[in-house]
């Protein structure tokens, strides 16, 4: 069977030696650098804001200045030239400097995550780009909820709810999150999967490390270790922050796999957090691998 693909032709200004295309977000028009190092596409704030995007989550990065936190948010519709993707996560940031530099107005960054599967050909005379790429017929994310009982079934990978009063919904505020399972006094544990091939533990620990801290006001590391989980390599850290005003006992558990991390992220607010812990301990424990 001959696998779809997505064709399309798109024109480009070069401003100095950067292409900027046209790029809608939410059906809203935007100049976007394209950029094939970037891991991941970013939205000006401004712009962000004029579309009226709120954000879903934080996250940690590194720039020249050096950590950066990076807000992420859920867009409905992502179009270049007629190539749609949908319901899709990107990163915000402040890109005024960029604009500055390269001497105009940039609404965002195309990143190597709208192209990655395909192929793109840049004709420099003609002003062209030229995409192709597999066509994404459905959620490369998704959970099953049967009982008490959570499936990943692309990553063969299942857990159990405690008993009582926890309960597991895939209605996310990000693409990227399968399935958020909530308790009483607070208690949450989010599951995120982050795609990046060929991630060693090493990398893998510096990334988590700089996640986390992004996530939290007053962060305070408690613990850190290599663990296994589901029959994968994976590392634990607990620490304590601050989220909307409330002092918050975390754990992070991130399972290194072929294409990327799957990340277990608990929390309770540290009052409550004797008695969510035990409950949060069991769901951990109970993540395993289908044989």
């Amino acid at each position: 069977m001959t696998e779809m693909t997505d064709r399309a032709t798109c024109e480009f200004s070069l401003q100095g030696n950067h292409i900027v295309l046209d790029v809608a977000v939410n059906g809203v028009p935007g100049r976007f650098l394209l950029d094939t190092g970037a891991a991941a596409t970013l939205l000006a704030q401004a712009f962000a804001d004029r579309v009226g995007l709120q954000a879903a989550d934080r996250s940690g990065g590194f720039g020249a200045g050096g950590d950066l936190t990076l807000t992420i948010v859920r867009v409905d519709s992502l179009s270049v030239a007629g190539i749609v993707d949908r319901d899709v996560a990107c990163m915000v940031m402040d890109l005024g400097e960029l604009g500055t530099r390269i001497g105009t107005e940039i609404h965002g960054v195309l990143g190597f995550d709208f192209f990655g599967t395909g192929t793109l050909h840049i004709d420099y005379p003609a002003r062209r780009v030229d995409f192709e790429r597999p066509r994404v017929t459905k959620p490369r994310h998704d959970a099953e909820i049967d009982g008490r009982l959570v499936r990943l079934p692309h990553l063969g990978v299942e857990l159990t709810l405690p008993a009582g009063d926890w309960s597991a919904t895939t209605d996310t505020p990000l693409p990227t999150i399968p399935v958020v399972m909530t308790g009483p006094k607070g208690a949450k544990v989010t599951v995120s999967e982050v795609e990046i091939e060929g991630l060693t533990v090493a990398a893998m620990r510096a990334s988590m490390d700089a996640s986390v801290k992004a996530q939290v006001d007053r962060f305070e590391r408690l613990a850190a270790r290599d663990v296994e989980s589901a029959g994968r390599p994976a590392y634990r850290l607990d620490y304590r922050g601050t989220k909307e005003g409330v002092r918050q006992r975390l754990i992070a558990l991130a399972l290194v796999f072929d294409r990327g991390l799957l990340v277990f992220s608990c929390e309770a607010p540290e009052e409550s957090f004797a008695d969510a812990g035990p409950a949060i301990e069991a769901i951990l424990e109970s993540v395993h691998a289908r044989s």
